[in-house]
């Protein structure tokens, strides 16, 4: 399992490929996170004449000396079935909610476990900060 296209988005994107790259990583509260991303090498499984995936996400906040602030497991599932062509393209966006953090640098931790095969998991660091 691994991910790319990892951006800060300015709005939540409606398909695939059609996120607006947030400029720079300094956000205001209470502005929310989009993060965007497309996990790539999930567990697709045939059932008759189509497909499904399915993902559960996690996240954690961290302070700029690596401590936990916060966070939530168990996300999803992010799952899609009924399609009939072997899909290699899929988007992933997570929204968090910012408010009470103080100013500061932060790192958004995520991780992402193929839910049709636990042994594939993926993390990803993205850093940002809160300025007044």
């Amino acid at each position: 399992l691994g991910v790319r296209n990892v951006a800060f988005v300015t709005s939540q994107p409606e398909n695939f490929g059609t996120y607006e790259p947030k400029q720079g990583e300094d956000f205001t509260s209470p502005a929310p996170l989009i993060l965007y991303c497309e996990p790539i090498g999930f567990t697709q499984l045939k059932e008759g004449d189509t497909y499904r995936y399915s993902i559960i996400g996690a996240f954690d906040i961290l302070d700029s000396e690596g401590k936990v602030l916060g966070g939530q497991k168990n996300l999803g599932p992010y799952e899609q079935s009924g399609y009939r062509t072997f899909s290699t393209e899929t988007m992933l966006v997570m929204t968090i909610g910012i408010q009470g953090l103080p100013a500061g640098s932060y790192v958004m931790r995520v991780t992402l476990t193929d839910n049709l095969d636990h042994t594939k998991s993926v993390q990803l660091d993205k850093p940002f900060n809160i300025v007044d």
